[in-house]
């Protein structure tokens, strides 16, 4: 019977395999053969393929002989047999067409087969379609009908033209089978086979068309290969080739074959190969004795493993009387007559029955059996296995104690746990749920386990499992369940249906795990990712500003430097541009003096020393220092001082530098003609600093972020106020660093604002008084006179600038560019202090001052180290070095000098 021109269907049809013994005996088959035959397993093994109790046709009607079954042709033969076509008559009546492929089984050195795979499908809906259409068809012609039975016959059918390496014909079944059309072969042409044919098959190919071309007569050829599908998909294949056409010299010029495709047979061969390899292994491991049983020559076969069940020895001959005798006498009779009655029977053999060992101990065995007979039904051999049922009895009882472990589990892990019925409805919690809900299992399911859902997730949870109740597929939801409490936390939600065989779903298994902490974790990595992307935006706006604010005194600078080079300008003028320049310049260094301690800050470097102070000296310093500016707006400064507050341990230059930043901040946002007000209480054990200006206010919303680095009210080009805005964080810092707090508070815009800064007063008497060297210091008309100073560096104007500077308070100055000159320098005469920069090329500061401690005459020659490097690293790291005192750039005239006298006499003292 031929096969169905579409075998897509044939692809998504069950497979039914059925296993036969070399007597034709069904020794095993899978599930899928009840649907397909109508016949029960239990029915079916133990079954003769010849005395069958079902009837089977040929595709015209005839009778197929049990004599000439697919199966028994492959155990006689030993070949093969693809796509017989059977009619086949279940219990019912019913008629239905298979499609049957056998596969004979050999063990390694017996040419015997030992057993027989048979795997089928039902093509009954193929051949019924096939039936209509030949009805209805008219009288075709010899050439038509060979051409459609090439066409329709299942598998590829194909002539190879060696010569030319491609196919000459394929049939329309190679679409069917392999996705492409005979036109999209025909283009591929000689590549045909090496693009679709697995790399590794195609290296046999040429061993294949070796044989081939070396055959004599018409033999058959087989080559088994995978063929690449259209759709990707690799498939094993089974040709059967002979030469078809020859040359003139008698060399092979054409092939015919037929390759059907083995791919399902493959799966069941490697199936087949694991389940006789897992049955090896379960013997083995699960001490089951078999049992071979020849009826015809009475010889009996044991298993050692066998052997040691009933307590023999592994040497121990074995016969049917011995087997009898090592049963407890009570059970002899009757395990004789089971053995008899199976095999008169054709039924299983299966018997629970006592066995003595030597030692007198008595053990259950569990014994089971089938016999095998020839084609007169004759009884030819037995075949059956042996397990001790006392270890069977102890692993149930191990089950249940696993069993009983599980149920514990699912009451100790973490999750919750239900299950519920296939139409939704819940019918199980472990007690982890009811702790969490406050429910038993009755009380959930009168509320329902809608009640458990917020509000806000009940629409998707009930979309969800409405759409796996109807599909079947996996349910995995985030959601949030309430607590007993009434608050709610989320869970990862998920469920699996388990099916019948049938593919039905008749329970879900279902798990809440609570991912509350990783919600609120995923909510703050989320904040944490706004709030970098906010700071990200705020250094842009930040660099911004740097930008502008260090670039605006280098304007005022450079131009009035031009101007004062040109020398045209007035005496006045003059003055007023030196002025200019000084201001700007100073504006430009506190600015990189603010970068730094705010980098100081983020670095954590930023070191206090602390002392008893009084505030109000540091106040009124601070005062003094912006004065200027409120005078050059017509600002009112106010103070007002209680006296005898106390006193606070700090930093006098960092506390005057808060002082100092809070009140600059208040003259650079009130208006001209405005008013500050500066105070200074006693609170409790607080010292209370505030600072009140009438001028721009500070907007609400603006407020809680005032004491934050780079934050500004207004940052756009636009602004009305210069500043990097790190004034008030420095602040903020430096107070919290002396243990006290800073607030700000404000009505609001253009009404005005007030700074608070809060510190702790110690229990020491109050001193009125503020130590400065510097201020305190009565510095001579010329105080450097006749003082030999060797200045060191690179850049010529800042050489020129100190050694002017140094000479007009009479030093005698020697000025070099270069570490080389100062040893130089130093060598022919040595000096009574040295002023050197750090860096320098070739030879850095560092590297000369170390270079000169080290001779005899430089050892305690004074030093002072001058850099841009103003970090308190690099401070460190000059005094480290052997410099005495490090100063920063931009260098203040004023106070180098007063460095030098101070530096001066300390060496005198010493």
């Amino acid at each position: 019977m031929k096969k169905n021109v579409n075998p897509t269907s044939e692809l998504n049809t069950a497979v039914g395999v059925i296993f036969h013994l070399a007597d034709g005996t069904i020794q095993s088959c899978n599930a899928e053969v009840e649907a397909l035959l109508g016949y029960t397993v239990e029915q079916l093994v133990g079954t003769s393929a010849f005395d069958p109790p079902w009837q089977t046709i040929h595709e015209d009607g005839s009778i197929f002989l049990p004599e000439t079954y697919p199966a028994i042709f492959s155990l006689r033969t030993g070949r093969v047999c693809s796509d017989v076509v059977m009619g086949f008559y279940k219990p019912s009546g019913e008629l239905v067409w298979l499609s049957i492929d056998t596969l004979p089984l050999f063990k390694a050195d017996n040419t015997q087969a030992y057993g027989v795979e048979v795997t089928f499908r039902d093509i009954t809906q193929n051949i019924e379609a096939q039936i209509t259409r030949q009805n209805s068809s008219q009288k075709t012609s010899p050439t038509q009908v060979k051409r459609l039975l090439t066409d329709f016959l299942p598998g590829i059918i194909y002539v190879y033209d060696v010569i030319a390496e491609h196919n000459t014909y394929i049939n329309d079944q190679t679409y069917n089978i392999l996705g492409y059309t005979v036109s999209e072969i025909s283009q591929l042409g000689e590549n045909f086979v090496a693009q679709v044919m697995h790399p590794e098959d195609l290296a046999r190919f040429p061993a294949h068309l070796s044989r081939l071309r070396n055959s004599q007569r018409e033999e058959v050829y087989n080559f088994e290969y995978r063929m690449r599908h259209k759709n990707g998909e690799w498939r094993w294949f089974n040709s059967q080739d002979k030469v078809h056409t020859r040359l003139p010299d008698g060399s092979i010029h054409q092939i015919l074959g037929v390759a059907q495709e083995i791919h399902n047979r493959k799966q069941i061969e490697e199936h087949l190969s694991q389940s006789e390899e897992r049955l090896k292994l379960a013997t083995v491991a699960g001490r089951l004795g078999m049992w071979f049983w020849d009826l015809t020559t009475d010889c009996l076969e044991w298993t050692e493993q066998c052997k040691a069940l009933f307590g023999l020895n592994p040497d121990t001959e074995m016969s049917y009387e011995v087997f009898l005798n090592a049963l407890y006498p009570e059970d002899r009779e009757r395990a004789d007559a089971a053995v008899q009655e199976a095999l008169e029977t054709k039924t299983e053999y299966k018997i629970e029955y006592r066995t003595v060992w030597s030692d007198g101990s008595i053990h259950w065995i569990l014994a089971q059996g089938r016999g095998f007979y020839n084609p007169e039904s004759r009884p030819v051999r037995m075949i059956g296995i042996a397990q001790d049922i006392t270890e069977r009895i102890n692993n149930q009882k191990a089950l249940e104690q696993r069993e009983e472990e599980l149920r514990l589990i699912t009451e100790a892990i973490p999750q919750q746990i239900w299950t519920a019925l296939p139409n939704g409805e819940t019918d199980y919690f472990n007690q982890r749920w009811q702790d969490y809900t406050g429910l038993t299992v009755e009380q959930a399911n009168n509320r329902g386990w809608e009640y458990m859902i917020h509000p806000d997730d009940l629409a998707d949870v009930k979309e969800m499992w409405h759409r796996c109740l109807t599909t079947g597929c996996n349910y995995n939801l985030k959601t949030r369940l309430r607590r007993a409490d009434g608050e709610f936390e989320w869970f990862l939600v998920r469920a699996r249906p388990l099916r019948n065989q049938r593919g039905e779903v008749v329970r879900w298994y279902g798990t809440n795990t609570n991912i509350n902490q990783i919600k609120e974790l995923e909510a703050k990595l989320q904040q944490q990712t706004e709030d970098l992307i906010q700071a990200n935006q705020l250094k842009d706006e930040f660099l911004a500003i740097v930008s502008h604010e260090l670039r605006t005194p280098l304007n005022p600078i450079l131009g009035w430097s031009q101007l004062l080079s040109a020398g045209r300008l007035k005496p006045e003028r003059y003055a007023q541009g030196v002025g200019i320049i000084q201001r700007n310049a100073k504006l430009q260094a506190n600015l990189i003096d603010d970068l730094l301690d705010v980098s100081r800050i983020l670095r954590g470097k930023l070191k206090l020393k602390t002392k008893p102070l009084n505030l109000e000296t540091i106040v009124r310093s601070a005062l003094t220092t912006v004065q200027l500016s409120a005078n050059s707006k017509s600002i009112e400064i106010v103070t007002s001082f209680e006296p005898n507050i106390g006193q606070v341990s700090g930093d006098a230059s960092r506390l005057q530098q808060i002082v100092w930043n809070l009140v600059s901040n208040a003259i650079k946002f009130t208006p001209e003609g405005g008013q500050v007000t500066v105070s200074l209480k006693g609170v409790g054990t607080q010292a209370l600093i505030q600072v009140i200006d009438t001028g721009k206010g500070i907007e609400p919303e603006f407020l809680p972020y005032v004491f934050e680095r780079f934050r500004q009210a207004e940052s756009s080009r636009t602004r009305k106020f210069g500043g990097l805005g790190l004034g008030l964080a420095i602040v903020r810092h430096l107070t919290e660093l002396h243990g006290g707090t800073v607030a700000a508070d404000s009505l609001g815009e253009n009404r005005g604002a007030t700074f608070s800064v809060r510190l702790p007063l110690i229990n020491t008497p109050t001193v009125r008084q503020f130590e400065d060297e510097q201020s305190n210091k009565t510095i001579e008309l010329n105080p450097l006179n006749g003082l030999r100073v060797l200045i060191v560096d690179d850049d010529v104007d800042s050489l020129d600038l100190l050694t002017l500077v140094l000479e007009q308070d009479g030093a005698k100055v020697t000025a070099v560019e270069s570490a080389k000159a100062a040893r130089s320098a130093f060598n022919e005469s040595t000096p009574d202090l040295i002023i050197s920069d750090i860096g320098m090329p070739e030879v850095d500061g560092y590297t000369l001052i170390n270079q000169i401690r080290a001779l005899p005459q430089g050892k305690n020659i004074p030093a002072i180290a001058l850099t841009a490097y103003a970090g308190e690293v690099d401070k460190q790291r000059s005094i480290d070095a052997g410099y005495q005192q490090h100063i920063p750039k931009p260098i203040n005239l004023t106070e180098l000098i007063s460095v030098v006298t101070i530096i001066m006499q300390k060496n005198r003292c010493t």
